[in-house]
C-alpha cells in the first residue's frame, strides 16, 4: 500500500513540475504560454499572469510587442488574435492580465492607477504603466533579448491605457504605440480637468513635448459610431469629445496636434482610419499589425 502511495506522490510531484515549469522557469519556451511576474498593484505586490507567444525562430533580436486587453480582461484571447501576425513578422507577443480583482474599475486599469478612485495620487511605482516596464525587464532577462525598446498595442480599454501611458510615461522605452478604438481620452490639455484632461496635475505640461515626439498611432475604425452601446461613456466630459468612439479619436488627435503646435513641439503622432470596421479587436488587429510593422524594431 505504501508503494502505491509513494507512486501517487511521485506522479503528483512530476505533474506539479510539468505544469509549474512554463510559469516559473528561467527561460521562455517557444509557442503560447503563461508566466507570472511580480508587480506592484493597487493593494500591494502580486503575481501578474502574463500570456505570451514566442515564435519558434525567435532570437535575441526578436522585437517585443505588448498587447493590452479590453474591459473583458481577456489577455489570453487578445494574445491569440496576435499569434498570426507574430509568426508572420517574427514578434514576441506579451499580453499582461490586469484582473478586476487586482485592478478594479476604470481608475485602476484604463486610467493606469495614476490616481485612486477618490482622486488621490498613487506613487508612480504602483501605476499600471510601471507594471509594463517591470514585465519588459523580466522578458528581457528570460530571453537574453538585446532589445531596449518595445511596442505596445491596445484596443478599447487597452487603448485608453496605451495613450495615457504615452502621456504619463513619455520616457518609457516604447518604440511604437497603437491605441485602437478607445472609448474616450485624456486630452494633453491642462485646461481640462482630470480624467478628461490633465488639469490640476502637477508638472503635466512639462511632459507633453517628450510624449509628442514618440510614435503614437491613433487607430480608428470608421464604423465605430455606435452612440447607444452599453459600455459607451456618456458622461459630460466624454460627450464633449464627440458622440461616439470614432469622433472622439479624431477629436483627441486634433487637440493633441493643436497643443503640440502651440508648444512648438515635434509631433510624431499619426491618425489612421480603418474603413468599415467597428468596435472589434479581431477586425482591427490586421490593420494594427501593418502599422506596428512600420516601426517595431529591436531597438
Amino acid at each position: 500500500m505504501w508503494r502505491r502511495a509513494a507512486c501517487r506522490a511521485a506522479v503528483s510531484m512530476v505533474l506539479l513540475a510539468v505544469f509549474a515549469a512554463p510559469a516559473f522557469g528561467t527561460e521562455l519556451a517557444a509557442g503560447a504560454g503563461v508566466l507570472e511576474v511580480a508587480v506592484a498593484a493597487p493593494h500591494g505586490e502580486h503575481g501578474m499572469r502574463v500570456h505570451y507567444f514566442k515564435p519558434a525562430r525567435a532570437g535575441v533580436e526578436t522585437p517585443i510587442l505588448f498587447i493590452m486587453h479590453g474591459a473583458g480582461r481577456n489577455a489570453d484571447g487578445y494574445r491569440d488574435v496576435w499569434i498570426g501576425p507574430a509568426e508572420e513578422h517574427g514578434w514576441l507577443i506579451v499580453a499582461p492580465e490586469f484582473t478586476k480583482r487586482e485592478y478594479p474599475g476604470t481608475h485602476a486599469y484604463n486610467l493606469g492607477n495614476v490616481f485612486t478612485k477618490d482622486r488621490r495620487r498613487n506613487p508612480p511605482a504602483q501605476w499600471g504603466f510601471a507594471a509594463i516596464e517591470r514585465i519588459f525587464a523580466e522578458i528581457v532577462g528570460r530571453t537574453g533579448s538585446r532589445c531596449r525598446t518595445f511596442g505596445i498595442y491596445g484596443h478599447s480599454a487597452g487603448a485608453q491605457f496605451v495613450h495615457r501611458m504615452m502621456l504619463f510615461r513619455p520616457d518609457a522605452p516604447i518604440g511604437v504605440a497603437v491605441a485602437a478604438n478607445a472609448g474616450w481620452y485624456t486630452l494633453p490639455d491642462i485646461g481640462v480637468e482630470w480624467p478628461y484632461g490633465m488639469g490640476s496635475i502637477e508638472g503635466a505640461g512639462s511632459t507633453h513635448a517628450d510624449a509628442f515626439a514618440k510614435k503614437l498611432i491613433v487607430l480608428l475604425g470608421s464604423a465605430d459610431t455606435d452612440t447607444a452601446g452599453r459600455y459607451l461613456n456618456r458622461s459630460e466630459g466624454a460627450m464633449a469629445q464627440g458622440p461616439h468612439r470614432f469622433a472622439r479619436g479624431a477629436y483627441f488627435f486634433a487637440q493633441a496636434q493643436a497643443v503640440a503646435a502651440e508648444q512648438g513641439a515635434t509631433f510624431a503622432w499619426e491618425k489612421v482610419e480603418v474603413p468599415g470596421v467597428g468596435h472589434s479587436n479581431r477586425r482591427m488587429a490586421p490593420a494594427a499589425a501593418v502599422q506596428v510593422a512600420r516601426f517595431l524594431r529591436c531597438g
